[in-house]
């Protein structure tokens, strides 16, 4: 059975009925701000995400809960630093700023290939999840975030938000491992 919904305020989760299903690539996407929703599994899991910004940087955060009283667990970066440090400037609410290029230039955590050499983080993602690297095709960095229960306690969903200036385009792919 394929569902998901809330029942008595708790979201019920469904590998294959949420924002973005479970290896599946999320609508491509433009300048501005983008935000797409993944419901946890009470199990505790992993949330892993292949991103690509195609030339002109662009910036993924998955963050644990809503926009606006959410916490950022996972960015990604010009390093290897999945968990932070975290940009609060550009596309964090509650002022939802939107960068042009050359700021993007500045801040670490917008990627692409103006920037040069994007780390894809795969050896550190197997070492912290057990998972092997699914990085494939033209994907130029994985972005996870390792939940257990007590985190799907506190909130049953993540929100993935893309931040881009004028002229870019991106896209990331869910992956998902049973």
């Amino acid at each position: 059975m394929n569902w998901s919904g809330i029942y008595n305020g708790v979201w019920w989760w469904d590998n294959y009925d949420t924002g973005v299903p479970c290896n599946t690539t999320a609508l491509s996407g433009g300048p501005g701000i983008t935000d797409y929703t993944i419901a946890l599994s009470p199990e505790g899991g992993v949330i892993t995400l292949m991103f690509v910004a195609f030339g002109v940087p662009d910036k993924l955060e998955i963050i644990h809960g809503n926009i606006e009283t959410g916490t950022k667990v996972a960015t990604s970066s010009m390093d290897d630093n999945n968990a932070g440090p975290f940009d609060n400037v550009y596309g964090t609410a509650p002022t939802n700023v939107v960068p042009t290029e050359n700021e993007t230039l500045s801040v670490d955590q917008f990627i692409g290939d103006y920037k040069g050499t994007i780390p894809n983080r795969g050896a550190l993602y197997t070492a912290q999840t057990g998972n092997p690297n699914p990085i494939t095709g033209d994907y130029q960095q994985i972005i996870w975030w390792q939940y257990t229960l007590a985190d799907y306690q506190a909130s049953s969903f993540v929100t993935v938000r893309v931040t881009g200036p004028e002229d870019t385009g991106w896209q990331f792919e869910r992956v998902c491992y049973e």
